[in-house]
């Protein structure tokens, strides 16, 4: 069945499978959703990482001089590089 979605495929260990098929039964999802699922999720926690350490390195901002967004970004950028 065509679809708009990218695929993409991914080698697992039999327990792992065993365990997202588990999962997908128990939810009522695919097992490909139940991936997407994860790797969505693994996503969200880096990023939400990078900005923890981001905010570790900026360190308290009330004895910082104020900058503006746009500057706030180009330094996002430089950091992400």
């Amino acid at each position: 069945m065509p679809t708009a979605e990218p695929r993409i495929n991914v080698v697992l260990d039999r327990s792992t499978l065993s365990v997202i098929k588990q999962i997908a039964k128990n939810t009522n999802k695919s097992v490909s959703r139940i991936c997407a699922d994860f790797i969505k999720k693994q996503i969200d926690d880096d990023e939400d990482a990078y900005y923890v350490k981001l905010l570790e390195q900026i360190g308290d901002i009330g004895s910082k001089p104020k900058i503006s967004s746009k500057e706030m970004y180009r330094r996002l950028d430089e950091l992400q590089d």
